[in-house]
This record gives structure tokens, sequence and C-alpha cells, in this order.
């Protein structure tokens, strides 16, 4: 049987280099150190090609209220809402460990729009990181973070493109790794690549959500989860 955990990183101070991207001007400042990490434990025993529209059957996410967030499947999506601000919330999917791989999911705000939404990618559990490729759809701008523990850096700064659609629009992100080369795609658009290093360690993926600084209450969507393994002449799904 596989075990997953949840992990959560509330960041109260996100003022890092541009990654506050629509709120109030405010002086900058580093991430806060105290943030607080949860870690109860997701179930799940499937370990081939993971697809879920989140529809009727429960494949394991983890559900439920956690401080200032409640996790929830909600009309066929899964939803992440929480009532803090300036937070960052992480959650692993229940899926197999794989070296090369291709992740995406349809990602949209409910009713108003945060900070970023974002597909989490390349997570090791063994020594907790991971990276984050995030869209602000106020802005129209994609970025790269870096997890580490309990710390949150930018890899790829605010990066404007035409495919991200604005709003609460859906937008569909993936990524895909070869070797150490991860390409990150918008609505099947292409939009860049990311070099990583460890390429023999198998890894999982994940979704995420951020809100604003100013913002008190924000809701994320997300839809039609896939993560597979792929090889170098596998063309994958999106």
């Amino acid at each position: 049987m596989l075990s997953r955990v949840l992990l959560l990183v509330s960041l109260f101070s996100l003022l890092m280099s541009g990654l506050i991207l629509a709120s109030p001007p405010t002086a900058a400042a580093e991430p806060d150190q105290t943030a607080q990490v949860f870690m109860p434990a997701v179930v799940n025993n499937f370990c081939g090609t993971f697809f879920d529209p989140f529809e009727d059957q429960d494949t394991g996410w983890i559900t439920g209220s956690f401080g200032a967030l409640n996790a929830a499947r909600v009309a066929g999506e899964y939803r992440l809402s929480f009532s803090e601000r300036g937070s960052v919330w992480l959650v692993p999917a229940p899926v197999c460990e794989h070296i090369t791989y291709h992740a995406a999911v349809d990602v949209r705000w409910v009713s108003q729009t945060g900070n970023f939404v974002g597909l989490l990618f390349n997570l090791d559990e063994t020594v907790r990181s991971a990276y984050l490729f995030a869209i602000n759809t106020d802005e129209r701008v994609w970025l790269v973070f870096r997890v580490t523990g309990e710390s949150l850096d930018t890899v790829v700064g605010p990066t404007g493109h035409d495919a991200i659609l604005p709003g609460d629009a859906v937008n569909r992100l993936a990524a895909e790794r070869n070797g150490s080369v991860v390409t990150l795609s918008i609505n099947n658009v292409s939009v860049g690549e990311l070099h990583i290093a460890d390429t023999a360690d198998p890894v999982i993926a994940g979704v995420a959500a951020a809100s604003y600084t100013h913002q008190q209450f924000a809701a994320a969507s997300f839809d039609n989860f896939l993560y597979e393994a792929v090889s170098h002449n596998q063309e994958p799904a999106n």
C-alpha cells in the first residue's frame, strides 16, 4: 500500500522579488521562517497511470479542515479553500513515484482570483523538496519556485505569456521530465524548460495555491489531474 503525506506550507510574508504580483505596493520582506507544516497521511494503493477527473470515486486525496485550509471534492473538482492572508498551500497527489514523468492538471480560481495557482512536481518526500510551476491570472505570468522544507525560493521569475487565460478561466498546466530537463507548458503551449539535478530519484506530483497578502479568503479548484511515467519514445497525453 502506498502512503503519502500532505505537505502544507503557510508563509505569511511572500514579498520576494515580484512574487506578490498584483497586491498593493509594499516593502519587500523575506519569507516567514516560522511557517507551520501539517502532515496527515494520505493513502492510495494504485500504482499505474494516475488520471483523476474527481467524479465519484475517492482516489485518496486528502480532504477535511487543517487550520485555515479546507480541502474537499466539490462538483467534480478538487477544491482548496483557505482563509489566511499571504498563505501557500501545497498538496501532494496520491500517486506512485516515477523518474521520467508527465504531470498535468486543470486549474482555476473560484469567485475571485488569488496570488497564484499551480502544479507541484518533482516532489521528493525523502528530502522534502519539490518544484512549483505556478501562474498568476491577473497579470498573465508564469513562474517557478523551489520548495525546500519550509522555504520557497524563486527559480524563474514572473514571465508573461499569452497562453495564460485571465481571471477565473481554466488553465491546463503540465510538466514533463526527460533526464535532467523538465518541459513546462500551459494550455498545450510550451513556455519554458527547467534543468534539474538528482535525475535518478523517483518523485511524485501535486497541486498548490496561494493568496495575496491583502486577501482574507481564496479558493482554487483542480480537475483532470494526470501523472504517468513516460519514456523518450512515448507521446504523453495532455
